[in-house]
């Protein structure tokens, strides 16, 4: 058991630390379809970030279970909408603490990863325009500045969405 004090000597300690090292065993859960398993996982770090008013966890929280949820909803498990609600929270967070100048994530690859979240829920649910728009967004944000916080897997989830595999030549 650590000691209160040790957190001070420890260079590698920093607030909410438990909640990033979840994040491997979530993915894991998620990978072997324990989706509900993941979800308490998850539920409990948003409570936790909420909080502790940490704005990072609670987005990254909001994304995860958009996808756990979208994952769900493929294999016949609730809705989209839930999905959804999820990722729109964690876009909003975004662009509240933005406008009100606090904190900002705007260019941080966790507004990519709740935005592609969005993508990929409206396009499995049957909004395709609102999935193509999410998508051409990302990517022209991306073009007009490489520095814009999307990372290459974003990209390539966006240029999914925007050229799906049926226009493709089988040459």
């Amino acid at each position: 058991m650590r000691d209160q004090n040790s957190s001070i000597n420890d260079p590698h300690y920093y607030p909410a630390r438990n909640l990033t090292f979840e994040l491997p065993v979530i993915m894991s859960l998620r990978q072997l379809g324990r989706h509900d398993e993941a979800e308490l996982i998850v539920v409990a770090q948003q409570e936790q970030s909420c909080k502790d008013n940490n704005h990072f966890h609670t987005i990254q929280a909001n994304t995860q279970l958009c996808e756990i949820k979208r994952e769900k909803f493929e294999k016949g498990e609730g809705t989209i909408d839930a999905a959804l609600a999820h990722a729109l929270d964690a876009i909003q967070i975004i662009k509240t603490l933005d406008a009100q100048e606090k904190e900002s994530f705007v260019k941080h690859p966790i507004h990519f990863n709740a935005r592609v979240a969005a993508m990929k829920a409206y396009n499995i649910g049957g909004y395709e325009e609102k999935a193509q728009n999410f998508a051409q967004a990302i990517l022209d944000e991306f073009e007009q500045d490489s520095n814009c916080g999307a990372k290459e897997w974003h990209l390539e989830e966006a240029q999914k969405i925007v050229t799906p595999l049926s226009t493709y030549s089988p040459i």
